[in-house]
């Protein structure tokens, strides 16, 4: 099982850009940071390239924005081909929805209701104004705290991942 996070300027592909994903893949992360805009082509040409390689990703709200704004950028950016979803995706998002009744459906509030706090205080919503001062100053600390932020919600997502896995598998039995 493969884990995916991306965090971007914007909900939408044609006014934001990638900022960065981190692709758990057999237990190790590869992060992808975009250094500046220029390289952004490249960087979510060797994400692509990764993800073709899926054969089963889990992510949180990947099917409504993870991968729609990933495919939607290589279109923006002229990435020819820039590949199919893997065959088996389950977003963690959608079966919160479809299952349970929480006030939030955020990955941070769901952590938090399972037991599994980040560590990290960096949030989504703080990551356009890290990267603009990033570009701006390349202080590589500031990488790192948007990194880092990536880095743990896939750790969480692999975490709520496993604990439902019992509940998933189950209802697969029943069909």
């Amino acid at each position: 099982m493969d884990y995916l996070d991306i965090e971007t300027t914007s909900l939408f592909a044609d006014t934001g850009m990638l900022v960065c994903a981190v692709l758990r893949r057999n237990g190790e992360n590869r992060e992808f940071f975009v250094e500046c805009p220029e390289a952004e082509k490249r960087t979510l040409g060797d994400l692509l390239t990764m993800l073709s390689e899926c054969d089963e990703l889990v992510t949180f709200n990947g099917k409504s924005f993870d991968l729609p704004f990933i495919l939607s950028r290589a279109l923006v950016l002229g990435i020819e081909g820039p590949g199919l979803p893997p065959q088996f995706h389950l977003d963690l998002y959608e079966e919160f929805k479809r299952r349970f009744r929480f006030v939030k459906l955020s990955l941070g509030h769901l952590s938090h209701i399972l037991g599994y706090d980040s560590e990290v205080a960096t949030t989504g919503v703080d990551v356009p104004n890290l990267y603009l001062q990033y570009l701006a100053e390349r202080d590589a600390e500031l990488k790192q705290e948007i990194l880092r932020h990536c880095n743990s919600d896939v750790d969480l997502l692999q975490q709520i991942h496993h604990r439902l896995k019992p509940l998933f598998e189950r209802e697969e039995d029943d069909q």
